[in-house]
């Protein structure tokens, strides 16, 4: 017998990202352990918008694994945030 609630429709409850779940039901991602090596091919396949793949795949790794993830760490570094970065600096200098 299906859950009715799985621990991917609770994740993309959370981050108010339901619209993705029977996609993901679909292609037999019901468990957070499942999505934890998904690809972006996989993402794609089932409509995910790439800033909403960003959001589901790093929440689920922080729920996976709590102490090696954690929402204190900083986003991904970009050249312009890096850019950005320096010329604050260099400002306070």
């Amino acid at each position: 017998m299906e859950r009715q609630h799985s621990e991917i429709h609770d994740l993309l409850d959370a981050l108010d990202l339901l619209q993705y779940h029977d996609a993901f039901r679909r292609e037999g991602f019901e468990r957070l352990e499942s999505i934890v090596d998904i690809q972006e091919s996989d993402f794609e396949a089932m409509g995910v918008k790439r800033g909403h793949r960003r959001l589901i795949h790093r929440r689920a790794m922080e729920l996976v694994n709590p102490t090696r993830f954690s929402r204190d760490l900083p986003p991904i570094s970009s050249p312009l945030l890096t850019a950005h970065l320096m010329r604050t600096f260099k400002l306070l200098l």
